[in-house]
């Protein structure tokens, strides 16, 4: 890792760590709520419907990166001269910015799936899984999870910095023409989720969709963000 690159994840680091944070925290403790009754001995942890925990859990994850990204935006849009003038490249700023965001979703998904992996054993139920069986059905979950989350925050980065470009040229109507991406890409997200529900991961074809779209997204939002830093 190069000084550039390092100095970048520092900054993004002190800008956001308290907002990172936060969320960690709050997804940690809305977890915790849900599997209090376990804990407490009330419930097994299959009267708490699992997957529907975890239904849950997964959407929060996934707007963990979209929120941050966005704050991170929002906090240098008035010092745009800043990125103007700096040594590192637009590709690299918007990197490092989804980068830690992305940190963010992992780290509150390691916490609230080792807090969910204590309880479902504490509670003993008759047919738990090995340990190794439910580490690797973690595993797929998670990594489920991180590429859905990565989709999500490179598709909200570039439609954040459109309606910003937008906004240059048609002042406050932008937020009216900007559903239109919104829409469409609502609609891809939905034929996304219903080819690949569960398995995107593990799926090449899927994974490889979700790469080459999240690029698209990443690469589209670089460009119009440095041509609007430049103008």
């Amino acid at each position: 890792m190069t000084w550039r690159w390092r100095g970048l994840l520092k900054k993004e680091w002190i800008l956001m760590r308290w907002q990172m944070i936060a969320f960690i925290v709050v997804t940690l403790l809305i977890c915790f709520a849900n599997l209090t009754p376990v804990l407490a001995g009330l419930k097994t942890f299959e009267h708490i419907d699992p997957q529907g925990l975890y239904d849950m859990m997964l959407r929060i994850l996934l707007i963990i990166g979209p929120i941050l990204i966005v704050i991170s935006i929002e906090y240098e849009r008035k010092q745009l001269d800043v990125w103007l003038h700096s040594p590192a490249s637009m590709f690299q700023v918007l990197g490092v910015k989804v980068f830690v965001a992305i940190i963010a979703v992992v780290v509150a998904m390691l916490l609230t799936s080792v807090l969910a992996g204590i309880t479902y054993y504490y509670s003993a139920p008759e047919n738990a899984l090995p340990l190794s069986e439910a580490v690797w059905l973690a595993a797929k979950l998670g990594a489920t999870a991180v590429v859905n989350a990565v989709f999500n925050t490179v598709a909200v980065l570039f439609v954040w910095i459109l309606l910003g470009v937008i906004q240059l040229r048609i002042g406050n109507f932008a937020a009216f023409i900007i559903l239109i991406p919104v829409l469409m890409m609502s609609t891809l997200w939905a034929v996304l989720t219903s080819v690949f529900p569960e398995n995107a991961p593990l799926s090449v074809v899927g994974f490889i969709t979700y790469a080459l779209f999240s690029i698209v997204f990443f690469s589209a939002g670089t460009v119009l963000l440095d041509k609007k830093v430049r103008v």
